[in-house]
């Protein structure tokens, strides 16, 4: 059976007219490479339309569906980049805190239950991740925003 056996077509649109940005920004920053990102993002938002956990924001579901599927992928790289390297040294989930608080600018709580953690287990993991990255060298942390080759920022 596929999506549109299962919503009306306009639904299927609506919905990932909405949410692609948001899943793929995440996905290839996790992964590093769009193909795999582009793939991902499909299989979230697929899963986003059939299933939900009763009394979780639909963004909290979708990202933490995303961080989990691009944890278990390995990590294919497309073009070299520095940043992309150095967050290919991080832990995927001291990865996922960053960006889920420098990137995406959730807040503690929204990111702790995207990561299923405490919100004292996301602090120090996104702390972690930026100390290892300050300490690369040629890395620029600037306050609360990383650089435009990672973040892609919303221009949506």
């Amino acid at each position: 059976m596929d999506a549109d056996e299962l919503f009306p077509e306009d639904r299927l649109a609506r919905f990932a007219t909405r949410w692609w940005p948001h899943v793929y920004r995440l996905a290839w920053n996790m992964l590093g490479n769009p193909r795999e990102a582009a793939a991902v993002t499909e299989e979230v938002l697929l899963a986003g339309l059939r299933l939900r956990e009763p009394g979780v924001r639909v963004r909290t579901f979708l990202y933490r569906l995303a961080v989990r599927l691009a944890a278990a992928r390995p990590r294919r790289r497309a073009a070299p980049s520095p940043i992309r390297e150095a967050l290919a040294q991080l832990d995927p989930l001291d990865r996922a805190a960053l960006l889920l608080r420098d990137v995406e600018e959730l807040a503690l709580e929204e990111s702790a239950a995207i990561l299923e953690t405490s919100v004292q287990d996301l602090r120090e993991r996104a702390h972690r991740a930026r100390l290892l990255l300050m300490g690369l060298p040629g890395w620029l942390l600037k306050s609360r925003q990383l650089d435009v080759d990672l973040a892609r920022r919303r221009s949506a």
